[in-house]
């Protein structure tokens, strides 16, 4: 009788190493464990891979091995050194999200009035966009408060308080009110709100007429 050919077979209790390249290290790390394999992730620099995902990996994807066994994982830290992106019409969220793929961060992030820019609109970053940073730094963000100061108007004449609230984008009414002394410019005497109040808000404002 010839002899019989020998025949390739994988043991029962081997797997293959996944393809792990371009995802993110904490879903690679909960790949390989739920594998009853054993990740090493170390950190290098890379002008391709965002900050935060797997470059490649010894062994690489494809490879039969059994349980325990170490696995290396490159898991990028972004370029050596980036140019802080633009913002324009970016959310606070999307900007981060842009900075830290370059292997950058957020740092400082300062809130301001505006009475247009949504709430949470990057309106300004620090060092300006295009500024070139080394791997780890930090960008300050400025983004908008979605809300807009309101002031005192209380005693101006009607045209001057109408100036300041009609720049503030508010819903704004006016009042005119008979209950009082008739006096030059049609003075303010009373008003809804004052002070920090969310975007478009309604106001009302009364005046004497006399």
């Amino acid at each position: 009788l010839g002899a019989l050919a020998p025949q390739s077979f994988t043991p029962t209790n081997s797997r293959e190493v996944p393809e792990l390249v371009n995802i993110t290290r904490a879903d690679v790390l909960e790949a390989l464990r739920d594998l009853d394999l054993i990740p090493l992730p170390i950190e290098q620099s890379s002008e391709k891979v965002p900050s935060g995902k797997v470059i490649s990996s010894e062994p690489e994807a494809g490879t039969v091995v059994g349980p325990r066994e170490k696995v290396k994982i490159y898991v990028s830290t972004g370029p050596e050194s980036a140019e802080v992106p633009e913002f324009s019409r970016m959310t606070l969220d999307e900007y981060t999200e842009a900075v830290e793929a370059l292997g950058l961060s957020v740092g400082v992030v300062t809130r301001v009035d505006s009475p247009t820019e949504a709430e949470n609109l990057v309106l300004d970053v620090s060092p300006a966009a295009g500024t070139r940073l080394d791997s780890g730094g930090t960008v300050e963000v400025t983004v908008s408060s979605g809300k807009v100061e309101v002031p005192d108007v209380m005693g101006q004449p009607l045209e001057v308080a109408r100036n300041f609230i009609e720049n503030l984008g508010l819903d704004s009414s006016y009042v005119g009110t008979t209950s009082c002394p008739q006096q030059p410019g049609f003075p303010v005497t009373a008003q809804s709100i004052v002070g920090q109040q969310p975007q478009r808000s309604k106001i009302e404002i009364s005046y004497c007429t006399g």
